[in-house]
């Protein structure tokens, strides 16, 4: 017995034709358009903007130079300072110099940037969310503070960061890599003092108004003295040994 699904091909063919719109006549193309006549340029109009941006690129780089100069010069001394060892008080005074330098270069930076370039932050941040790069965390439930997730391309974004500064501090810097814990048991808090004595014992400057850790000021003074040359080594045993119980001291003892 022949078998019968040729015939059942031919019969879903001839109800499939039947079932198509008739075709209906190729349009004629469509008259050829005559092309509009362009305006004349000016004259000044694309020289005249591209020499014009680049003298402003150049009045830029003439205002920025001195100060990029700063912040290298101060830069180069802050690495000389932890080179040969010096005292931490010398070291974070260096490094509050480079850092306002940097605000002085950054704020000047941003003062001869053309308008244009000025992104509007609102509209990044709604694209960026909406394209799902990062949204606030728990969003549907209102959200937290603080807390992000990242979408897909957010996350990849994240890692090729992760993995350029890796490249830096790992292979170049030859800084060892650790992975600790994330979670904090409570007798370590409590070992730590952060559980019965959050609060560091502070100082005012009178002059300035900036605050310090006392800790803090009298760990780098008895530095600065330990490295001084005429420091007899009584001396620097004794102050050694404040400096092993600084984080303990009472504020009697600091003070």
């Amino acid at each position: 017995m022949p078998s019968p699904r040729p015939v059942l091909l031919r019969v879903a063919r001839a109800a499939l034709l039947l079932s198509l719109p008739p075709r209906l006549p190729a349009r004629p193309p469509p008259p050829a358009r005559r092309p509009l006549s362009t305006p004349a340029r000016s004259p000044t109009s694309l020289p005249a903007l591209a020499s014009r941006s680049s003298m402003d690129g150049a009045g830029a780089e003439e205002v920025l130079a001195p100060l990029r100069l700063a912040v290298r010069q101060q830069g180069d001394l802050v690495r000389k300072l932890k080179e040969d060892k010096a005292p931490q008080v010398d070291v974070d005074k260096a490094v509050a110099e480079l850092k306002a330098r940097k605000r002085v270069l950054e704020a000047k930076e941003l003062a001869l940037q053309p308008k244009d370039d000025i992104v509007d932050r609102a509209k990044m941040e709604d694209t960026l969310k909406r394209r799902f790069f990062y949204d606030q965390a728990f969003a549907i439930y209102g959200g937290v503070s603080g807390l992000y997730d990242f979408g897909p391309v957010g996350c990849a974004l994240k890692n090729n960061i992760i993995q350029t500064w890796r490249q830096h501090f790992i292979q170049e810097e030859q800084i060892l890599e650790i992975d600790c814990t994330m979670l904090t048991p409570e007798p370590v808090l409590k070992t730590s003092g952060h559980v019965d004595k959050f609060a560091d014992f502070m100082v005012k400057d009178v002059k300035n108004g900036e605050c310090f850790r006392a800790d803090h000021l009298l760990k780098a003074h008895l530095q600065k003295l330990m490295s001084d040359k005429k420091c007899s080594a009584e001396k620097k045993s004794e102050m050694e040994s404040v400096l092993a119980q600084i984080h303990v001291l009472g504020v009697h003892s600091v003070f």
